[in-house]
């Protein structure tokens, strides 16, 4: 069962759509050729490979060069395209940074453009409180055919204050899905919410009698580490999740302000939703623990302002990058998140990032995380704070 929450506490995937190495990017203008289209087309299809390449890194920076230089009215853009279009800078100045080439030119050269490109695409307070939701219980593709297995509709009572859903957080840290969200650079924040069987008094029970295991489980930890010879506190049992309990990780996306720091938003990159439901695949006839269907925002859908939903349901097996890329779908994330209960929010694999306390707790609907704050502190942004306070005080003094 614990493979159940598999990513449901995934918990405790940049998906902005499909890749978009198409022929020919109309996402900002009509023409495919725009400074802007050609420098997402790039930016989104940009890897650790692609910056191996001394000579992919020399057209990228002439490509955001041209962005750059482009008419100043050009550069006028709706508050979520320049979102859109920054999340991709901000990836790939990452990329770049977390290879530690500091000294090369190229690398230089194109840090030094893609921190310009950041500060272009920078939002003000304003425009973040202004971006709109995109959460939908119509996603595209919902009318598709499917398997028992991804069989999952959006509750339209996700995000209600008083509703079955509840929000859960790691106390202490105010941040849950520590590998998803590492996995992510920290330019992504995760929710994560569980609905209970029996409702919400069922989840405090539960959360209750998970908290005991968690809090001896950090004491152990912490005696382990500063004594010689740890006492034994006996450890209580790990309560097992009830049958029929549902978790659904929401992955939104994180914006940098013309401050310099960065915001969360209610733009959402992807849905995962698990449903601890045995159920009998119609297309394989095998029975299965769980219930999984995923969810990824479409950048070309989010753009068009007449689109009635930019969310789409991926098919049954399809595609999608979690904490990792899962070539087979949701599936295989019971590959890494086998353990129990809530326990199964953390991964047994190598490398995987937990809290020193893992107890959690529920926390207001919608409450953002802390991820920002904890991005603040990486090397890498560190780095590019250092890139816009420099462009901000340069500006200032062009202004006088």
């Amino acid at each position: 069962m614990s493979r159940l929450c598999i990513l449901t506490l995934l918990a405790l995937g940049m998906v902005c759509g499909s890749s978009c190495w198409a022929q020919n990017v109309t996402l900002f203008d009509s023409d495919s050729k725009h400074p802007w289209n050609v420098c997402y087309q790039l930016l989104s299809n940009t890897g650790h490979t692609e910056l191996d390449d001394e000579d992919f890194l020399r057209k990228a920076s002439d490509t955001i060069d041209t962005l750059l230089n482009a008419p100043v009215e050009s550069d006028a853009r709706q508050p979520i395209q320049r979102a859109v279009m920054q999340h991709e800078a901000w990836r790939t100045f990452d990329r770049l940074v977390d290879q530690g080439k500091f000294t090369a030119p190229a690398h230089r050269t194109l840090r030094y453009r893609l921190a310009k490109l950041i500060s272009l695409t920078a939002l003000t307070e304003r425009e973040i409180g202004e971006l709109k939701g995109n959460y939908s219980t119509r996603p595209l593709g919902n009318e598709l055919p499917r398997d028992s297995l991804n069989d999952l509709e959006l509750p339209a009572d996700l995000f209600e204050p008083d509703g079955e859903w509840v929000q859960l957080t790691h106390k202490g840290i105010n941040r849950v899905a520590l590998t998803h969200e590492s996995s992510h650079g920290g330019r992504s924040e995760f929710l994560l919410f569980v609905r209970f069987p029996k409702g919400r008094e069922q989840a405090k029970t539960y959360l209750a009698e998970f908290n005991k295991h968690a809090a001896v489980e950090a004491e152990r930890r912490r005696e382990f580490l500063y004594r010689f010879v740890p006492r034994r506190t006996p450890l209580p049992p790990l309560p097992s999740f009830p049958q029929g309990l549902g978790a659904i990780l929401v992955e939104r996306m994180l914006v940098i302000s013309t401050s310099g720091i960065p915001k969360t938003t209610p733009v959402i990159l992807s849905i995962a939703f698990n449903d601890l439901t045995p159920t009998i695949s119609e297309r394989t006839r095998m029975q299965h623990r769980l219930r999984s269907a995923v969810f990824e925002m479409s950048v070309q859908h989010l753009l068009d302002t007449d689109a009635a939903a930019s969310l789409r349901r991926l098919e049954l097996g399809e595609p999608f990058f979690g904490e990792q890329p899962f070539p087979r779908g949701l599936q295989q994330c019971s590959q890494c998140h086998s353990d129990n209960g809530l326990a199964t929010l953390h991964s047994s694999f190598f490398g995987v990032v937990v809290p020193e306390d893992r107890r959690v707790l529920i926390t207001t609907t919608q409450s953002p995380s802390k991820t920002p704050q904890w991005k603040l502190l990486q090397h890498n942004y560190s780095l590019l704070l250092g890139y816009l306070e420099a462009f901000s005080g340069a500006d200032s003094k062009s202004e006088e």
